[in-house]
């Protein structure tokens, strides 16, 4: 038989797709403070605004609970969120090392065993979001949440028991000035089930200068009702204290339950003033004259100042003589006023004050000295009197003569004010013009040369 063919080769496999590059890793997160395993305690921190991990998977529920002092990624600043409420950084920080130790080890556990660690964020951390969340309303709850507190307290020394609360309130008095107080009000509501019973320890909040009213409550009723209560708080910053901010945190005592947070702050301060200068000499000024100076006042502090200008207690002989324009006024945080302080002699001698300006609620006046030399414009005359001898009816009458010198450095203007028909015309003129001060009786005009005639708004008044 003829030889059969050779077999034909197997066809080739089709070529293969080339390889798709794999899929890039993602780039690592920037640096930040907070670690993520602190979520695994975050039921107890939670105060610290930092959100709440409800679903136990390592991811913050915004929704749950506001965020704050956080990134998109649920991360906090230690320091930031420390001071949102008032815990120490020491606690929070134990806390973190704690997460920190409770992830370890459940790492390093066999599987299908936890630690104890893991066992205080079972118990613990996930019941207390769950209680923050709902509320009081699972049976046993509250219960299981203080257990969870005493346990982690147990486990971890360095924890203060008041750095432990279900939840964090502010009550901020802002600025109290010293020596004055403030009162605030607020409303605690039961939105539970059962009824509360809570107090506050009155007598540590008396040692910082709050009083709250009333100190103590007994079975607030909850469901259906809901009932509420109002708190009033009041703040005495008395004058022994001192200035700066005051703080202290109250925890509401929940019977069989977590502890509420209540922080008490205010700031006591003294409302004060500078002054841009603080002497002035007005020199020579001529009585009838005045000299002027614009000082100004300056609010450098976070509250109003109601400022005055008042005599002083010592050597107030001059005070008539120095005013200031306005005397007194309220003056806003970092605003500013120009006051104008006025020179006004009555006779040739040396003046000399210190102007107080005192500032409602502060006991130190800050002074402004002021000198000043008044000299007077006068005449001599020779002879200072004139007898006339007897002077027969129907005669020519009898003449005397008497000289009139300047003995001042300044020229001028000599009239008759019995007699001058000039001097009486333009008196009327002055007298019917506008802008007399009504409180001193005074209209202040440019100073008139001598041999000058009369200003000229005054005689356009007059026309």
């Amino acid at each position: 038989r003829p030889p059969s063919p050779p077999p034909s080769p197997p066809p080739s496999p089709p070529p293969l797709p080339p390889a798709s590059p794999p899929p890039p890793s993602p780039p690592p997160p920037p640096p930040y403070l907070w670690p993520w395993t602190a979520v695994a305690f975050d039921g107890y921190y939670s105060g610290c605004a930092v959100g709440m991990d409800l679903n136990s998977d390592g991811v913050l529920d915004p929704a749950a609970e506001p965020v704050a002092f956080t990134d998109a990624f649920g991360r906090a600043d230690l320091q930031a969120a420390a001071e949102a409420v008032g815990f120490s950084q020491e606690g929070l920080r134990a806390v973190i090392e704690a997460a920190q130790a409770a992830a370890a080890e459940a790492a390093a556990a066999p599987p299908g065993t936890s630690g104890t660690a893991s066992r205080l964020r079972a118990s613990g951390s996930l019941a207390v979001a769950q209680s923050r969340s709902q509320g009081a309303a699972l049976p046993g709850l509250a219960a299981q949440v203080a257990s969870a507190t005493k346990a982690l307290q147990a486990a971890f020394p360095v924890l203060a028991a008041h750095d432990f609360a279900g939840s964090t309130y502010v009550c901020d008095f802002g600025n109290v000035i010293k020596g004055t107080g403030k009162k605030k009000t607020f409303k605690i509501k039961n939105s539970g089930y059962f009824a509360v019973s809570f107090d506050v320890d009155k007598h540590a909040l008396q040692q910082h200068g709050f009083a709250i009213e009333p100190s103590k409550v007994v079975k607030l009723p909850g469901f259906p009702d809901h009932e509420e209560i109002d708190f009033t708080v009041t703040f005495a910053a008395s004058k022994a204290r001192e200035t700066g901010l005051v703080r202290h945190r109250a925890l509401v005592d929940v019977k069989n339950g977590a502890p509420i947070a209540l922080v008490f702050r205010a700031n006591v301060c003294v409302p004060d003033v500078a002054l841009s200068r603080a002497d002035y000499d007005f020199g020579l000024v001529r009585v009838g004259h005045r000299g002027q100076v614009t000082v100004q006042l300056h609010n450098r502090n976070v509250v109003a100042a109601h400022w005055s200008v008042r005599p002083p207690l010592e050597g107030a002989e001059d005070f008539a003589f120095f005013t200031a324009h306005p005397a007194a006024g309220k003056l806003d945080p970092r605003k500013k006023v120009n006051v104008e302080i006025r020179f006004t002699p009555a006779h040739s001698r040396a003046y000399a004050l210190r102007l107080p300006f005192k500032v409602n609620n502060n006991p130190r006046a800050l002074h402004m000295s002021l000198r000043g030399q008044g000299k007077a414009l006068k005449l001599e005359l020779a002879p200072r009197e004139l007898h006339i001898p007897p002077v027969v009816p129907y005669s020519a009458g009898a003449r005397m003569t008497f000289a009139i010198s300047n003995p001042t450095d300044a020229p001028l203007e000599v009239y008759c004010v019995q007699t001058d028909a000039r001097y009486l015309a333009e008196e009327e003129k002055i007298r019917a013009a506008s802008g007399w001060d009504p409180d001193t009786g005074m209209l202040a005009l440019p100073a008139r040369a001598a041999g000058q005639p009369l200003w000229t708004h005054i005689e356009r008044d007059a026309e």
